[in-house]
């Protein structure tokens, strides 16, 4: 081949190679060119994506605080339900906004312009919970409050004599009923002043007996801060059960510190003395009893526990080295019903339990001991009416049932101030503890 062959081939190889070089450039700047907006595409998928995400999961906490706000409430406020609609609304306008973009991922169907399916059931769903929602809002309006009625012009003053101005005289008020109200322990100082009297049915061994049996109790409850202090005395005694048994009694006196930790709840403690008597002729004996206490005021109920030990301190006692618990429980029918007629009706109940030893023959010997009470104020008094039921049974280890005994009483009750005026009406005071008149009988 000659020479300039040679040169001509050559040119041709480099021209053939700059051709080649040069479609190679356009490919690589035409693959890059969209590779760039498919990523920019990508973002905008993504925006849209978190912005349907967000819209979804506002609306779900809004709809959940929500509906568990409105489960508490009766009602709410006109400035409430503003809030709630305004959010509402906003959230369904911006998942009706969400549902259209053109930037959401769009591989489903034929047109590359549907929104994807599932995506819009979604959005949907949430739309129609919203609108159940909005259109639930306005039946928990609070009524309106009644126009408050226009205040009269007073009357003209008239002259009737001269120099001297007199009104016209005016009819007398109406009695204003005593409205029903918290019930708690009271906030002055009470004053209670009882006595009562009925018939026993006791039975020990086979034998039976019915002696009558009276008492009475003074009590003086004084707030002191946040502390409710009281001292008791009563007493109790019983005519002869028979020529063999005799009668029993007791005359106690005590001592409650209660410590208010609420309006309605209060916790303390007690202690005393008791002087007792006991059945065939016993030498007589003083104990003492200590412990704790609390009660809760419910609205128109009210529940009270007492704990404590119970032990002899001079003389041979009866039941010795004993521990106790009981609890009452007291209802105003009243106030549970909305009746006015049973305003000053109280329900009440007690159940204790008592475990020693029964010092006569040294073994272990327990007291089981309920009672139903029913009391009756009489309106515009002090005065309250009262019958009540008592049972116990006395058991010794080795024996069984030594005693039982149930009693019918009926008595009045004298509270100064009076139950009209003054909080505490289902228990204006504490009672001492009911084992006081179970122990005489071991």
């Amino acid at each position: 081949m000659s020479h300039s062959l040679r040169l001509h081939a050559a040119a041709l190889a480099f021209r053939a190679m700059g051709i080649f070089l040069a479609v190679g450039c356009a490919v690589v700047i035409y693959e890059q060119k969209p590779a760039s907006a498919q990523g920019r595409e990508r973002l905008d998928q993504f925006g849209a994506i978190k912005k349907f995400n967000q819209a979804t999961e506002q609306t779900d906490e809004l709809l959940d605080a929500a509906y568990k706000f409105l489960d508490k409430k009766k009602c709410i406020s006109k400035s409430v339900f503003d809030i709630y609609l305004s959010r509402a609304k906003h959230l369904e306008t911006e998942l009706i906004e969400v549902k259209y973009e053109p930037e959401l991922p769009r591989n489903y169907g034929d047109s590359p312009h549907a929104t994807p399916p599932e995506t819009s059931q979604t959005i949907d769903g949430k739309v129609a919970d919203l609108e159940r929602f909005i259109k639930l809002l306005p039946t928990k309006l609070c009524p309106p409050e009644p126009a408050k009625a226009a205040v009269p012009a007073p009357e003209p003053v008239k002259l009737y004599n001269v120099g001297t101005l007199r009104k016209r005289p005016t009819e007398p008020l109406p009695p204003t009923e005593f409205p029903f109200g918290p019930n708690g322990p009271y906030e002055t100082a009470s004053f209670e002043f009882s006595g009562y009297g009925g018939s026993v049915a006791a039975s020990s061994f086979g034998s039976d007996f019915n002696p009558n049996i009276w008492g009475g109790r003074a009590v003086a409850r004084v707030p002191v801060g946040q502390f409710r202090l009281q001292a008791d005395i009563q007493g109790e005694r019983t005519n002869d059960y028979s020529s063999n048994i005799g009668n029993r009694s007791y005359f106690a006196g005590g001592a409650h510190a209660d410590w208010m930790v609420a309006t309605n709840t209060e916790i303390g403690a007690f202690g005393g003395f008791q002087d007792a008597k006991p059945t065939f002729f016993g030498p007589t004996s003083t104990n003492y009893f200590i412990g704790l206490e609390g009660r809760k005021f419910f609205g128109p109920a009210m529940v009270g526990v007492q704990f404590g030990r119970f032990d002899v301190t001079n003389g041979p006692g009866t039941l010795t080295d004993a521990w106790f618990v009981e609890g009452r429980a007291k209802f105003s029918l009243g106030e549970a019903f909305r009746t006015p007629a049973l305003k000053y009706t109280i329900l009440g109940g007690n159940l204790g339990y008592g475990s020693g030893t029964a010092s006569a023959v040294s073994m272990g010997a327990q007291t089981t001991y309920w009672g139903l009470g029913l009391t009756q104020g009489i309106a515009n008094t002090p005065v309250r009416l009262s019958l009540t039921y008592d049972h116990f049974e006395n058991h010794v280890d080795g024996l069984g049932l030594v005693w039982k005994e149930n009693k019918l009483m009926g008595g009045v009750k004298v509270l100064f101030p009076s139950t009209d005026v003054t909080r505490g009406r289902i228990e204006p005071t504490v009672p001492l503890p009911y084992i006081l008149g179970t122990v005489m009988t071991f």
